[in-house]
């Protein structure tokens, strides 16, 4: 039997910490949120480099206030981000028609990193009926500086594919995909870094995107929680304030001790 990767034990053991450390009854983690009992359902779009397996955790602490997910694997580094727009949506059609949904039903979308990107060019190149509410977490709505740092170097292609280039903080590379937000959107930053390449970047960060690249015109509303950039999904408070936002239109700005 071959030793599973050192990398792949040591992200094991973290989103463990992470869990045991943030956790506690689910009383407590669901406190001051409402069971959904109407036809409410969340898109959920994972980054770049992930899969659908990086919004799990978030998709079940939905699931159980009620809401119903679609959670969207794609191959997020063999396209571009323009590609990756019209890609992701059909995969959403293939769930659930979004033209023929009923008048009481309402679409929201949760995108991590790359996917809050994806979420905002699919709301507007294609107009979403009955949309909800939208959650970003850890979005590089003006790029990152890492990516830009390390864009030269060929091995940036091959792992990052082309949408890669396009998280730069230049923001011509992505010009053209997204409209004025019309819509509520809640950013969600966080300032845990726990990447050496963080110390590229200006000011507090997730390790990976700063605080200030995740704030976006007509956002309604932002917050920052202690978190990292690959985990940014899998902590208790970013569930609990994506659910908050999703209810109440803002997140939870008093002291969460409920979390803890």
């Amino acid at each position: 039997m071959k030793y599973l990767p050192k990398s792949f034990i040591i992200t094991l053991l973290t989103i463990c910490l992470i869990s045991c450390s943030t956790s506690s009854s689910l009383k407590k983690q669901h406190n001051g949120l409402k069971k959904i009992n109407n036809n409410e359902y969340v898109i959920l779009i994972h980054g770049i480099r992930g899969n659908d397996w990086f919004m799990s955790s978030i998709e079940k602490y939905l699931k159980l206030l009620g809401y119903k997910t679609v959670n969207i694997d794609y191959p997020s580094t063999k396209y571009s981000l323009n590609e990756l727009i019209d890609l992701v949506y059909k995969k959403i059609n293939k769930e659930i028609d979004l033209s023929t949904m009923k008048s009481d039903s309402k679409i929201h979308f949760v995108g991590h990193s790359m996917g809050g990107l994806i979420t905002r060019g699919i709301i507007s190149k294609y107009p979403i009926k009955n949309l909800g509410r939208v959650v970003q977490l850890g979005t590089p709505n003006h790029g990152s500086k890492i990516a830009g740092n390390f864009e030269k170097l060929k091995l940036f292609g091959l792992i990052y594919g082309p949408a890669g280039y396009q998280l730069t903080t230049k923001d011509d590379n992505r010009k053209g995909l997204f409209k004025p937000i019309n819509y509520e959107l809640g950013s969600l930053a966080g300032n845990k870094n726990i990447n050496p390449l963080g110390l590229m970047l200006d000011g507090d960060n997730d390790g990976t995107v700063s605080v200030e690249s995740t704030k976006v015109e007509g956002m309604k509303d932002h917050h920052i929680i202690k978190a990292s950039h690959i985990f940014f999904p899998f902590y208790t408070e970013a569930k609990y304030q994506t659910a908050y936002f999703l209810q109440t239109g803002h997140f939870h700005k008093n002291n969460l001790n409920i979390l803890n």
